[in-house]
């Protein structure tokens, strides 16, 4: 009804007309187009081809289509021989002094087919039911160009079922080759399919929504009446077969929402200002998330701004892209290539005298003959703001810079600089100093906000801008246009990086969290807080500790990522730290027999024990041909690890990078950007990246994710006890049993797939009963339970292994995912079947639960040495430790808030005498090859707790309650013991 009463759309019913179902053409409104608008080419057509003169175009048609895509096709026209071009449609001009083509564009005949059957068999409507029918089918000039799925939640079915009812169809039929733009909708959400010469997939369709929520404007009838307002207006579908559709056989693409949003309030909001003031001194800021499509952006506002007129007055003379040099060399001049396909339009300056002659200068005994002269667009590096500000000066030009946001710097200039790191084990703030680089793209925006510009206007793109450039360049404290993460992770763009963040100490704390039989013994603390201690960021000997912890963390939670592909980046503090994690790294790798292998990029020359180190050269044995850094990380399958000083923190796409280690302390935008390489998006990667860092920097992470980002959650006192209190209070509300989550389990295992019906049944009997026993609210309540289960589960999962007693958590974890989903109101019914297979994938992820307890250092197939039984278990939650300075630190750590730095300086006392005790040191030695977890239960346990508790009866009494409290005294004993362990074996 909008397209009709609004638009003008001619509304039909298939079964009203007759379509040229093969070729997808309503020939009666291409016939009526050409006569009113080429009649005397279409009688010669008609006089050459004779009576079958349709059947032969149709033909004439599909071999074109075999070369291009049909927006191709229609923006060039159909050429029928030597002599004979008919045009398929006009797009409105410019400059409203074009009467002559005004006139053509308005004759463009745009109609809808409702329930178009997309079969030419005989007396289809007979034998076919709705199911293969298209709801509608919109056509340009009789081509059939875009089809649309329709649902309504009151009929109880919604978007994931218009888009599930396209999958099934039979698609081998030739609307779903010939239209290239899918749309399934209800009427409060939108999914959109782009495709050429191939039929749409469920992974084809992508959402397509004003944002996290359609809201409904008023006067409109639902929520995504934008689909009918602006999508399928007859002036913006032209202008997106005009503008924005590019591409070849190989794959093309559609603006996503926000995208075409973007540029169209850019492109009304300067027509207008320029209508009304005559001049420019515009400034736009854009904030589009990673994952967002910026080049594209880009590409579509040259394409728009480019031709702009107003009052048949060209804006722009130029328009000018700053950009990275190494997207220069790489994506946007790929994109402007496939978008433009004109020689002579577009001059890639990577020197300021190219950029001169693109302007139209003449320099003398300079000559380019790549450079256009006088380009439309010029795509040329950030250069310094003062000489594009003189050459817009002096050839007093209308001009639009695009400053698309800094990327990774291959040369960019450093400045040391200072920042407060919070040791949390002494709980003093100490300063680590770090390289980092200029931010150009800032600096560019403060000069530019210095003076007015009347002739320039600036467009600025940035996912992560700061309060200076939204201070400076954007409009009532925001940006002019935002996209944001929290848009990007639901609409499945990116990853919520943020959810896996994780600082050393916790990692470490977090395994004394773990109930006694569940300890892991996977994060020693060893020398990482001695180094916060003693500020030595860059001491060697720290570095080489942090190597073999990243090569541990890396074997047990990495290398298996991403099918055995997975990746890393660690990020240092300076370039000397990259050096030397480079040389130690390489070692530790070497000394433990794996075969992956390091890149590290960082600028110049750096002098190490008089050795003179350059990227190039330590990279050389991993990069003989010196390709790009970033090419050889990512072709080179064994090449896991990339240690990085100030390059590819931002911008840098290496899709298969799954953990990053941070020994540099972040805040801010920059601690966003660089977390942020881990998110982009790849077939069997999963949701579960990892960020460890090194630094204590977390609550300055999390702050600075919650500035981009809404409802980002800080793991930091995070406790797997804390699942089992979840998965107890949800029993607690009598919704369900644990007979009703035994038996989802079941149903889930079944391989029969016919127990998917009585498990949605189950499922659904639960949600009955929670909306009659609970309100709204309840309701709401019960939901964020099972969320943050599902959350925190995955947390665990991804830091820990879980063992065979862990069961009961794992089923619950199926159990509270699937039930989630069920209480969504916006799941579809049919969906459970799909939702059952995710979820198997994630479960299958969940590595072999064994009863044995793998202990770093211990048995390990990496090297390492042992004595005895070290392998056969454990009976504590250190790792081995063989100096009493390291046990006082876990201690400190594990303890620091129940036991007083006097009581701590008793235990020292106690564990350096416990060293001279010959007599408890000659029975550990004697039952050296026995099982570790039995001595000190049968033997040791007793002989220490008696040491320990006349330790402090004679030497502290006043501190008796206080160490001797069950868990405290237990873990020094443990702790003590592993200590004389060590000591011995290592003797």
């Amino acid at each position: 009804h909008q397209l009709d009463t609004k638009w003008g759309y001619r509304i039909f019913r298939d079964s009203e007309i007759t379509v040229d179902k093969e070729n997808c053409i309503h020939w009666d409104r291409l016939e009526q187009f050409w006569e009113d608008t080429q009649r005397p080419t279409l009688q010669a057509v008609k006089s050459e081809l004779g009576y079958d003169w349709k059947k032969d175009l149709g033909k004439k048609i599909t071999e074109q289509l075999q070369e291009k895509p049909l927006f191709q096709l229609l923006r060039d026209g159909l050429k029928v021989n030597s002599q004979h071009t008919l045009d398929l449609l006009y797009f409105r001009p410019e400059r409203s002094d074009n009467k002559h083509q005004s006139e053509l564009a308005k004759k463009n005949i745009f109609s809808i087919i409702r329930q178009y059957h997309f079969t030419s068999a005989a007396n289809p409507r007979q034998e076919e039911d709705d199911r293969q029918s298209i709801d509608i089918v919109v056509c340009l000039n009789g081509f059939a160009i875009i089809t649309l799925e329709l649902k309504h939640t009151l009929a109880k079915q919604n978007v994931l079922d218009a888009v599930k009812q396209y999958c099934e169809r039979d698609t081998e039929r030739s609307i779903f080759y010939r239209a290239f733009v899918h749309i399934a909708s209800d009427d409060e959400k939108a999914k959109i399919a782009t495709t050429f010469s191939k039929p749409p997939t469920k992974d084809d369709f992508r959402e397509f929504n004003t944002g996290l929520l359609n809201e409904k404007i008023k006067g409109d009838d639902y929520a995504v009446q934008y689909l009918y307002n602006e999508i399928l207006a007859p002036d913006s579908v032209l202008n997106f077969i005009e503008r924005y559709l590019y591409g070849s056989t190989q794959g093309w693409i559609f603006p996503r929402y926000h995208q075409q949003r973007c540029v169209k309030r850019i492109y009304d909001d300067i027509t207008e200002h320029y209508r009304k003031k005559k001049s420019l001194n515009l400034r736009y800021l854009i904030q589009h998330s990673a994952g967002s499509g910026k080049s594209n952006t880009i590409v579509w506002l040259v394409q728009n701004l480019r031709n702009l007129h107003v009052k048949n007055q060209k804006v722009f003379d130029h328009i000018i892209i700053l950009t990275h040099r190494i997207n220069l060399d790489d994506q946007i001049s790929k994109d402007f290539l496939k978008a433009i396909g004109q020689t002579g339009v577009v001059a890639y300056c990577k020197k300021s005298n190219d950029v001169r002659l693109a302007l139209g200068d003449r320099i003398e005994n300079y000559r380019n003959p790549e450079i256009p002269i006088n380009a439309p667009v010029i795509v040329t590096i950030l250069h310094k703001f003062s000489f594009l500000k003189d050459i817009a000066d002096q050839t007093g030009k209308n001009i639009c810079f695009i400053i698309d946001e800094a990327h990774t710097n291959q040369e960019g200039r450093l400045h040391d600089r200072m920042v407060d790191v919070f040791d949390e084990a002494t709980g003093q703030t100490i300063q680590q100093k770090i390289e980092e680089e200029e931010d150009e793209q800032e600096e560019l925006i403060d000069e530019i906000a210095r003076k007015e510009f009347p002739n320039l206007c600036f467009i600025a793109l940035t996912a992560t801008p700061s309060d200076n450039t939204i201070q400076k360049f954007g409009r009532e404290g925001r940006a002019f246009d935002v996209y944001s993460m929290d848009e990007a992770i639901a609409e499945g763009y990116i990853m919520d990086v943020a959810k896996n963040i994780i600082t050393y100490e916790t990692l470490y704390e977090l395994n004394y969290k773990l109930p006694d039989d569940h300890q892991q013994n996977e994060y020693p603390t060893l020398q990482v807080y001695r180094a916060l201690k003693l500020k030595a960021f860059e001491a060697d000997e720290v570095i080489k500790e942090k190597c073999k912890i990243i090569v541990s963390i890396f074997k047990d939670r990495t290398a298996d990522k991403i099918e055995g592909k997975a990746k890393s980046m660690i990020v240092t503090s300076s370039r000397l730290s990259a050096v030397k994690y480079k040389l130690y790294l390489d070692e530790e790798l070497k000394k433990r027999g794996l075969k992956w292998k390091t890149l590290v990029a960082f600028s110049g020359k750096i002098n190490y024990n008089n050795t003179f180190y350059s990227e190039t050269e330590m990279n050389k044995s991993n990069n003989p041909q010196n390709v790009k850094i970033e090419e050889c990380f990512e072709k080179g399958d064994d090449i896991r690890f990339l240690i990085v000083a100030n390059k590819f923190q931002v911008g840098f796409s290496e899709k298969m990078l799954h953990t990053m280690f941070l020994d540099k302390a972040l805040q801010d935008r920059n601690a966003v950007q660089t977390i942020s390489r881990l998110n982009r998006i790849y077939p069997g990667k999963k949701f579960d990246t990892l960020t460890v860092d090194f630094t204590n920097s977390y609550d300055k992470i999390i702050k600075a994710f919650r500035k981009y980002q809404s409802n980002v959650e800080s793991h930091k006192e995070a406790n797997p006890d804390d699942l089992y209190k979840i998965k107890d209070e949800l029993l607690k509300r009598g919704i369900f049993t644990l007979e009703d989550v035994e038996e989802c389990i079941k149903l889930f295992n079944s391989e029969n797939p016919a127990d998917v019906v009585p498990l949605s049944v189950l499922l659904t009997k639960i949600k009955g009963i929670l909306e009659a026993k609970a309100d709204m609210d309840k309701r709401r309540e019960f939901r964020t339970l099972l969320a943050r289960y599902v959350s925190l589960f995955g947390f665990i999962k991804a830091l820990f292994r879980l063992r065979l007693k862990d069961k009961i958590l794992i089923d619950f974890n199926i159990f509270a995912t699937l039930l989630y989903k069920k209480l969504d109101p916006a799941m579809s019914a049919g969906d459970l079947e799909e939702e059952l297979k995710n979820v198997k994938l994630k479960t299958f992820d969940i590595e072999k639960i064994s009863d044995k307890i793998h202990e770093p250092g211990g048995d390990d197939d990496e090297g390492g040495s042992g004595g005895g039984q070290r392998s056969g278990g454990s009976i504590t939650s250190v790792r081995p430790m063989a100096t009493v300075e390291e046990v006082v630190i876990a201690i400190n750590l594990h303890f620091k808030e129940r036991v007083s730095p006097e009581g701590v300086s008793v235990v020292e006392n106690y564990l350096q005498a416990l060293q001279k005790d010959n007599d408890l040191k000659t029975t550990i030695r004697n039952n050296l090859t026995q099982d570790e977890r039995q001595v000190y239960d049968l033997v040791i346990k007793g002989i220490m707790d008696k040491l320990y508790t006349d330790y402090i009866i004679n030497h502290s009494p006043q501190h008796y309650a206080e160490l001797t409290q069950e868990n405290i005294q237990v873990y020094i004993n443990k702790s003590a013991y592993k200590m004389l362990r060590e000591i011995i074996i290592t003797a």
